[in-house]
């Protein structure tokens, strides 16, 4: 990350160490790892995101950080695939798909699926 050193950057990871803040980041080659300054408190297994400016030895200064909890994005993808399933569902009630007009139309009374 020599190239950075001095830039600002926007950055997230996995908190692995907590004195001092380390986070671990995931990048297609490979994984890299981050001493933080300026750091909210955070534990470990939290998914820091932040925007720092980058210093020598992969040493990141924080001037803003929002941490979430693992758990946030599991219910992130609950609530979307539920959300989801309501829209198709009612879609499915609502509308059918007419070949002889090749589209998708409004139900009537009396339409049922085949």
């Amino acid at each position: 990350m020599g190239e950075y050193v001095g830039q600002t950057i926007s950055l997230g990871g996995t908190v692995i160490e907590t004195d001092p803040l380390v986070i671990e980041v995931e990048h297609e080659y490979g994984t890299d790892e981050y001493r933080i300054q300026n750091a909210p408190n955070a534990e470990t297994g939290q998914h820091l995101q932040v925007f720092a400016t980058v210093h020598s030895d992969n040493i990141l200064e924080v001037h803003n950080a929002t941490i979430r909890d693992s758990w946030e994005r599991i219910y992130l993808y609950v609530i979307s695939l539920i959300g989801t399933l309501w829209v198709v569902t009612r879609a499915f009630n609502h509308w059918r798909i007419d070949t002889e007009a090749v589209g998708v139309v409004p139900r009537q009374d009396g339409d049922h699926d085949a």
